[in-house]
């Protein structure tokens, strides 16, 4: 994991697992809060219909992680603490883990092919019948023999054995890629699932505040009504159709925040029942990437030298190249050779009768297949087609990771404008709110409750343009960091934010 997601991981941990321990196991008796029946039930403080006599709608008060896992089965939840839940408890990660550990495996047992095979070994035999002589004659015998003993057995084909060994190693170097793929799909996912989670939520914090303003709103509307006034009966239904219009954008947000917390929780390895809160207080641009306004071309560097899969790749090609030219060298023309050893007690007799005494056998073998030396070329073209595709995939993964710094890159840089202009937005529809409100109070000639709404539209425009600009900024920080392979380190090891067990 990159050091600067590291810094609040251990604290984090602690926070969940303790949070973790309640989430598991409802409450007798749940708190009666609105809408307790539905499956993940967040309860925002300060986000009450009591708010609105608050003048400051652009201001949002964060949600009260305390409050909230009251309920005792929500568990809070911060970008840091995701990425080491993600890279320790994801399942997908810890079987491309246990896949490097059996490529591994395979290739310690590939380095010890030399050892021979060691048997023993107990036989009887029996003969009954007849046997024919050397002068082509028919003898009929009744014998007997008896060997218990040890064999040893060995083997020494140097193709084969650097075939092996080159074959194991990239395998190794291929599960190692792997991981690594499967590591930085899983930390983005989780990454980018985070941020919908508080994006929604605070989307739906936001929709609530609002909707106490049209409370307010709808108060004076029907103050205003009186009887056969059409007119501001229409002003009325206006303000409950548009109440209602909010909430049902309430229900949708507080469902896809739901949605994004359950896929967070499977992703992070946690329990089915477990009840995501975001403890950031709301969203702000974060600065994963200190060095992302560098040249694009800088940046397309470290991302082909450094990120995902490519030193695994590059690895894998290098070991195939290097196993291609031994076999293609002297290695080609030398024998194989076998050797075969045993010893122990045998005994012969005629009939059920036995003499025993001391066997010792050895046979030492060269042998050249001739064979291969027809297939070789077929061979060749093979490893050479094996060679090719490990090349074109390391060709494809360059592009697209080129290709991904160049979006994330441009997302950043064209992010934090987006998000002044969207502030400078949200102040303005804020002052036009004040100011239509205050017109409404003071009986302007030519205020209407239309105008509030319209301005209410206008404040709700500009807090999700605002949202919507932080969410896909903070996405693409986290997909540059990700690609680049490292955080502030210039050198990373391969796989350094997943790292693959220990080996050789």
């Amino acid at each position: 994991m990159p050091s600067r997601f590291r810094r609040l991981a251990a604290p984090g941990l602690a926070a969940a697992g303790l949070a973790l321990a309640g989430c598991a196991t409802p409450p007798a008796h749940p708190p009666a809060v609105a809408g307790a029946g539905r499956p993940c039930e967040i309860v925002l403080a300060g986000h009450t219909e009591a708010a609105a006599a608050d003048d400051k709608p652009g201001v949002l008060p964060p949600p009260n992680p305390e409050q909230a896992h009251a309920a005792g089965r929500l568990l809070p939840i911060s970008l840091d603490t995701v990425l080491r839940l993600a890279e320790d408890g994801n399942a997908q990660i810890a079987a491309a883990r246990e896949k490097v550990n059996e490529s591994l495996a395979e290739q310690e047992l590939a380095d010890k092919s030399w050892i021979p095979q060691v048997s023993a070994e107990v036989g009887y035999y029996r003969h009954e019948g007849g046997v024919q002589n050397e002068d082509g004659t028919l003898t009929h015998s009744s014998t007997g023999a008896f060997f218990p003993g040890v064999e040893i057995r060995s083997g020494v084909d140097l193709r084969e054995a650097i075939y092996n060994r080159v074959d194991a190693e990239r395998k190794v170097w291929q599960s190692r890629g792997e991981l690594s793929r499967v590591c930085n799909d899983t930390l983005l996912e989780a990454v980018n699932t985070y941020f919908d989670l508080l994006a929604a939520r605070h989307g739906e914090a936001l929709s609530e505040r609002l909707q106490g303003y049209e409370e307010k709103l709808l108060k004076r509307a029907e103050s205003l009504v009186q009887p056969d006034d059409k007119s501001a009966q229409v002003v009325v239904e206006a303000v409950r159709a548009e109440m209602d219009g909010r909430r049902e954008a309430r229900l949708r947000l507080h469902q896809q925040g739901d949605a994004a917390g359950y896929k967070l929780a499977y992703l992070l390895g946690l329990p089915p029942d477990a009840c995501l809160v975001p403890a950031d207080p709301a969203p702000v641009l974060l600065d994963l990437v200190k060095d992302a306004g560098l040249p694009t071309p800088e940046l397309v560097t470290r991302a082909i030298t450094y990120g995902p899969g490519v030193q695994e790749l590059q690895s894998m090609l290098n070991v195939i190249q290097a196993g291609m030219a031994r076999l293609e060298g002297p290695v080609a023309f030398l024998p194989t050779v076998q050797v075969a050893l045993s010893e122990g007690l045998v005994g012969y007799g005629p009939g059920a009768s036995m003499a025993f005494d001391n066997r010792f056998d050895g046979a030492v073998q060269l042998r050249w297949d001739l064979t291969a030396f027809l297939t070789a070329h077929e061979k060749k073209r093979a490893a050479d087609s094996r060679m090719m595709q490990v090349r074109y995939n390391l060709d494809d993964l360059r592009g697209r990771l080129t290709l991904g710094v160049r979006e994330a890159q441009q997302a950043i840089l064209s992010g934090r404008p987006a998000e002044a202009h969207a502030a400078a937005m949200i102040e303005h529809a804020r002052k036009s709110y004040e100011l239509s409100d205050l017109r409404l109070k003071e009986n302007v000639m030519g205020a209407t409750i239309g105008d509030v709404q319209q301005a209410l539209r206008g404040l709700e425009t500009a807090e999700m343009t605002r949202l919507n600009a932080v969410t896909a900024h903070n996405k693409a920080e986290a997909r540059l960091l990700l690609l680049l392979g490292h955080g502030a380190d210039n050198a990373p090891p391969a796989g350094a934010a997943c790292p693959a067990p220990a080996g050789k």
